[in-house]
């Protein structure tokens, strides 16, 4: 008797139940801004003429009015020859009072969101262009950025989120991750209430007469515009310091709600662990010198602020997410948001990664699937074309999850061992370390570790789009006593770049 067995199934990226997960790391940066910018709002990237090397911010907060009076410092190098006039990204709604360049009063004009300075002179390529900008305004979340005046408990509470574009919205700087300062500082003075958290370490807390109190924050690392940061309110703080040689500690100090800290302490404590995986994996805590904390907050925020995340929730896959971009994100930053994968795909499957050094491949498999199912209903290339966008800058399933499925690969590819070098060798690079980098540094640290080209797997999962999908049938026959089996393969077209 003949008998005919036909199967068609499908496998390979096969598409299963869609999961409308979202991370928390991209809720609240797509609800700080909403969905789409008009083009006029967006002066990205700045001013080209001149590179950044400080900003110091000495800010006065006002919370009954929700006000802000700024003094700040912009430290800048003439990038070439004949520099008269300087472009700030500042929203008009700040109003500059006064500009002065080296001492001397300058003029200055205010729209678009742009503060146009003419200088005193001109400057040469090379030259240090010292600026000092004084203005008040009233700061708004959403729409030009995310300055938020809230409240917890009947508590005033302050924060700040300005990734990507919401710098602007509370203080004038160059506006891109491409040019980061060499070192920042921060100064906060508010009613003597507030407990006032930013990057770095506190180098001074000064009560005034008038009873308000000033903190001064400095951070002494290269920092992106976007990373710095500040929260404020009756903060409750507790240290978990970490041993990262034996013997030597840093400071890990996490600033949360009082009436809170009790269901938090749990969360809080894994800290040092999620450390000790990461330096094991990634290499050192990249702000050995400094710190890292948490500043609690609101509105689905997660933030990774470079020393200091800013947190509305405590979740342990969350608080891994925002800690390891301490090395994807804040060490080494995309260059342009066209590229947000290289921190925020790198975050998520850190999440993965911790999870399997901590609790094993069950609960590592587990993350991973959960990322593949949501990477599937990923539309566009993991390149973001539409950065004018925010949604599209954060969209969970393609920079977040296929980003990080996109490592997972690649790890599959290159082997554990290679996989985990290349990560070490990425974040301590010496041109890279501290800066900005591209898809295409990152491919390099990639292929010199490996010791093959990874240009095809690059140009088809970074600048292509959607997954392949696979159409498998087999047919079983006996002719004459002899097996026949005859398997058919089609793979769909998919979306290359061009």
């Amino acid at each position: 008797m003949k008998r005919i067995l036909l199967l068609i199934i499908i496998i390979g990226f096969a598409k299963l139940q869609a999961q409308e997960y979202i991370n928390p790391c991209a809720i609240g940066k797509i609800q700080t801004y909403g969905n789409l910018f008009k083009s006029s709002q967006i002066m990205y990237p700045g001013d080209s003429n001149i590179d950044a090397i400080y900003y110091k911010l000495d800010l006065s907060i006002n919370s009954i009015l929700k006000s802000l009076t700024g003094d700040v410092i912009v430290k800048a190098k003439a990038v070439k020859d004949q520099i008269k006039t300087v472009n700030l990204d500042l929203v008009t709604t700040m109003v500059v009072s006064s500009v002065t360049s080296n001492g001397s009063n300058v003029s200055f004009t205010q729209a678009n969101d742009l503060l146009q300075i003419t200088l005193e002179k001109l400057y040469s390529a090379g030259e240090l262009i010292n600026l000092r900008i004084k203005y008040s305004g009233f700061p708004k979340a959403g729409n030009f950025g995310d300055f938020t005046f809230s409240s917890h408990n009947g508590q005033s509470l302050i924060w700040s989120l300005s990734e990507p574009y919401g710098a602007k919205a509370w203080w004038p700087s160059k506006d891109t991750p491409a040019d980061k300062a060499d070192s920042s500082e921060v100064w906060i003075t508010a009613d003597k209430s507030f407990v006032s958290i930013s990057n770095g370490i506190l180098i001074a807390a000064v009560d005034n007469s008038d009873g308000t109190k000033t903190y001064k924050w400095k951070n002494s690392y290269p920092i992106a515009n976007y990373l710095i940061s500040l929260a404020m309110t009756n903060y409750q703080q507790y240290d978990t310091p970490f041993e990262y040689e034996t013997g030597k500690f840093m400071p890990v100090n996490h600033f949360v709600f009082p009436e809170q800290f009790s269901s938090l302490k749990s969360s809080l404590d894994l800290v040092p662990g999620m450390l000790k995986i990461f330096s094991e994996k990634f290499g050192p805590y990249p702000f050995l010198k400094e710190k890292y904390g948490h500043a609690q907050c609101l509105n689905n925020v997660s933030m990774e602020h470079q020393t200091v995340s800013s947190m509305s929730t405590f979740r342990e896959d969350v608080v891994a997410h925002e800690l390891s971009h301490q090395w994807f994100g804040d060490k080494i930053t995309c260059k342009d948001w066209q590229n947000i994968w290289l921190n925020e795909g790198f975050a998520t499957y850190s999440e993965s990664i911790y999870l399997q050094a901590k609790y094993g491949d069950t609960e590592f498999n587990k993350d991973v699937l959960s990322n593949m199912s949501a990477a599937k209903s990923a539309t566009g290339s993991i390149y973001v074309k539409n950065i004018s966008s925010v949604s599209e800058i954060f969209s969970s399933q393609r920079s977040y999850s296929k980003g990080g499925i996109v490592l997972h690969m690649l790890r599959g590819i290159v082997g554990d061992a290679k996989f985990f070098q290349i990560l070490k060798q990425y974040i301590a690079e010496p041109t890279l370390a501290y800066g900005v980098a591209t898809t295409e540094d990152f491919q390099k640290i990639c292929e010199r570790v490996y010791g093959q080209s990874l240009d095809y797997f690059f140009q088809e999962w970074i600048y292509g789009e959607n997954y392949p999908k696979y159409t498998v049938g087999w047919n079983y026959t006996t002719v004459n006593g002899s097996g026949q089996l005859t398997i058919r393969l089609i793979q769909n077209t998919n979306t290359l770049p061009q």
